[in-house]
């Protein structure tokens, strides 16, 4: 049976760059590719991994899937490093982005990789890209063979230690990270919040009186602006509070894996 999964991992920004989180995707991915597969089966896996192949991300995946970069294992592929991210030559990418690989496509054992190269760069007849990434393509036999089905299994059953402890650490830090709530924006939100939901409880000469600007708006206008206030500070709290739960209850899920994993290993 062939498997085939296409993801997109957690892209960097100038305010985080999310490295811990896109960790914890790449370990859920692995986790998923595991459960939805059996050894010996095809699996391609690519997509845009916004990790280089260095980055412990990376070699989760491989480690605990028993996947294989197509570029490395291609038996033809053009010169070169393969970068998906080139600001060199592609206008798109950010000033400050670095020339790397982080678009991939990952295979198992039970597939071969006969060609391999970069696509989808300059749109045909202009100098415009499709995209700030390079496209990857391959090509890809089937083995047939009983080896690839030896092989899934010993990578099943021997994913790296240290490999697991440095995934540990990282969704550590990113469990860390997700505990820091940001009352500094908090505070300002509520307080806001608060004042225009008590300002029709002031009478005329109370709050009107003291700030004359306000009774320039008309009681419309004051309804507008509670009812603008309180859809920001709902969303607000929202993606602080319950969005930053559920992130917290899956970086404490995935650490709790990890850490039965190793435990699983040191009794070995």
């Amino acid at each position: 049976m062939l498997h085939a999964f296409s993801l997109h991992l957690h892209a960097d920004y100038p305010s985080n760059t999310y490295t811990e989180l896109r960790t914890l995707q790449a370990y859920q991915c692995a986790q998923l590719i595991k459960k939805m597969t059996r050894p010996g089966d095809a699996i391609i896996l690519c997509g845009d991994f916004n990790h280089s192949d260095s980055e412990i991300g990376i070699r989760a995946i491989k480690s605990i899937t028993g996947v294989i970069d197509s570029w490395r294992s291609a038996a033809n592929k053009p010169p070169g490093l393969c970068h998906t991210i080139n600001t060199d030559d592609n206008p798109y990418g950010h000033v400050n982005e670095v020339t790397k690989r982080i678009d991939f496509i990952f295979h198992s054992t039970a597939l071969k990789c006969v060609d391999n190269g970069l696509d989808f760069q300059e749109i045909a007849g202009s100098k415009h890209h499709y995209s700030d990434h390079k496209g990857v393509s391959a090509l890809f036999v089937i083995e047939g063979n009983t080896d690839a089905l030896e092989t899934t299994k010993m990578n099943e059953s021997q994913s790296d230690e240290k490999i697991l402890c440095e995934l540990y650490d990282s969704i550590a830090r990113g469990f860390k990270l997700a505990e820091e709530y940001k009352w500094k924006w908090i505070v300002p939100v509520w307080v806001l919040l608060l004042t225009f939901i008590l300002m029709p409880v002031f009478s005329e000469g109370g709050i009107y009186v003291q700030l004359p600007l306000f009774s320039q708006f008309s009681g419309e206008m004051v309804f507008v602006v509670q009812l603008i206030c309180i859809i920001l500070s709902v969303s607000y709290f929202w993606n602080l509070v319950i969005l930053k739960r559920i992130e917290k209850h899956a970086y404490l899920n995935a650490m709790n894996e990890i850490k039965l994993k190793l435990v699983a290993k040191s009794t070995i």
